[in-house]
């Protein structure tokens, strides 16, 4: 908040342009000397503000630089709608800006202050280096261009133009690009979004600061010490004190896969009834599964062309794949089965399984 320690530790060698945009502008001393110090130096200040500091709002008007710049430049209000709204013109620019403000609901405008500087006697500012108007209204002069040392600063006295109401409209929204392009480019920007408000109060007409006990603590190396130590302890508490105090749950042990161990059974099972037809029908149906699983073939039908297509996708000749189900269908046409034609078809089934494209 203090604007005399932040202007002061700018960078000499980069060029900054310092920001601001409010109802009131008001400064101590030290900061409004600050302020011009900054732009005597090659900086750029661009402030829009309805109200400037003077012998009223500077906590001890005493001569110093600041007060010719600031001292004349005593804006005026209009306090009534005019009839067509503010007209404002920037110099450069063709275009006028026409800005009318309504109450809320209704059509009706509303009864708006407009501000402009009060015409400047050359006596008034006989120290400033350079005073150019770059825009006005139908009022007066509303922007001006004052040079300073190696900077210069950028005043404008009508603030509500760059407020949400307007900006939301193209018009204003246009307005407020076409005066920024006044403000050269420099290496950084200072936004100040401090009020810069006096309480009423406060008999100095000075801006106090608020109270901040951590403020205190930083200051006080002892005390600054103690809190950052008693931080420490703290983390390592909660450190060494995370750990679960209650008994640990034992690992329960995984469950095992025992599709294995249950074909196996179901397996014996078919070989002690001796039905080597049932295992073959079995096995062909695993067949089909693993094809229709692995290669997305249905075979339902077994033509040609789906037979081609099983021996292209496993790598396998299209004479074996046939022989496959050749051998299925002469196995199926007869009644009984012996264990040397299940174990043919059974070895030839392992044999595409283990030779087939993974």
């Amino acid at each position: 908040d203090d604007l005399e320690e932040k202007l002061e530790n700018i960078n000499s060698n980069e060029k900054t342009t310092y920001f601001y945009l409010g109802n009131k502008y008001n400064l101590t001393t030290k900061e409004c000397t600050a302020l011009m110090n900054f732009v005597h130096n090659g900086n750029t200040a661009f402030i829009s503000s309805r109200y400037w500091p003077n012998s009223n709002s500077l906590d001890s008007f005493i001569e110093s630089t600041y007060k010719y710049l600031f001292d004349p430049l005593e804006p005026e209000f209009n306090e009534m709608s005019l009839p067509h709204g503010l007209e404002s013109k920037l110099h450069g620019f063709e275009q006028s800006y026409v800005f009318e403000k309504y109450r809320p609901y209704t059509s009706e405008k509303a009864d708006q202050s407009w501000s402009f500087f009060s015409p400047i006697a050359s006596e008034d500012y006989g120290g400033i280096d350079q005073l150019e108007v770059i825009g006005e209204n139908q009022l007066g002069d509303n922007f001006l261009k004052v040079k300073h040392g190696d900077g210069y600063f950028y005043l404008h006295c009508n603030p509500i133009l760059f407020s949400n109401y307007f900006l939301i409209e193209e018009n204003g929204y246009k307005y407020f690009q076409d005066v920024l392009t006044f403000i050269p480019e420099g290496d950084h920007l200072i936004y100040d979004d401090n009020s810069r408000y006096y309480k009423s109060e406060d008999p100095s007409r000075n801006r106090k600061k608020d109270f901040y006990p951590l403020e205190i603590i930083m200051q006080n190396r002892a005390l600054y010490a103690f809190v950052i130590t008693l931080a420490l302890l703290f983390v390592v508490y909660i450190l060494f004190n995370a750990k679960r105090k209650q008994r640990t749950i034992p690992l329960m042990p995984d469950n095992s896969n025992t599709s294995i161990e249950f074909s196996k059974t179901i397996g014996a099972l078919y070989l002690q009834s001796g039905n080597n037809k049932k295992i073959v029908e079995k096995k062909m149906k695993m067949f089909k599964f693993f094809i229709l699983s692995k290669y997305g073939i249905a075979t339902a039908n077994t033509n040609q062309q789906n037979l081609k297509i099983i021996a292209q996708k496993s790598g396998l000749a299209l004479a074996f794949i046939k022989e496959i189900f050749k051998e299925y269908e002469i196995i199926m046409s007869k009644s009984n089965i012996e264990s040397e034609e299940l174990m043919s078809f059974h070895n030839r089934l392992e044999i595409f399984y283990n030779n087939t494209k993974r």
